[in-house]
């Protein structure tokens, strides 16, 4: 996550939480360091391989989200999406995904999503 990333994920949200854009704030937190907008991360499911299906179209139709841990600028990210184990219909698709730091570090992002 990059501090460009950061605020143009704030622009584009209308999120100007100081914990988020001000260093001098976020320095004076618990977390010494500006955090990145949780709902960020979670952005990066709109390019999941499994959504692209050649002359489909899919469309989000549910997400839930965990935020676990603290995402901080320059953290490095490993998306992972899987189907889920109960499907909802034959036309409404199921995934459950966890983002985590890079390689094994903790889990920050997790949940589930549907698109029709």
């Amino acid at each position: 996550m990059s501090h460009d990333m950061v605020q143009a994920f704030a622009t584009l949200t209308g999120d100007q939480s100081a914990l988020h854009v001000s260093e001098e704030f976020a320095r004076k937190t618990a977390y010494r360091s500006l955090v990145v907008h949780g709902m960020l991360p979670a952005a990066f499911l709109a390019f999941v391989e499994q959504l692209d299906i050649a002359g489909m179209a899919c469309r989000l139709t549910g997400l839930e989200v965990q935020f676990e841990s603290p995402v901080y600028l320059d953290d490095r990210l490993e998306l992972s999406v899987e189907p889920a184990m109960d499907q909802e219909s034959e036309t409404n698709f199921a995934f459950e995904f966890c983002i985590r730091k890079e390689k094994v570090g903790p889990i920050v992002t997790s949940g589930r999503f549907t698109v029709s």
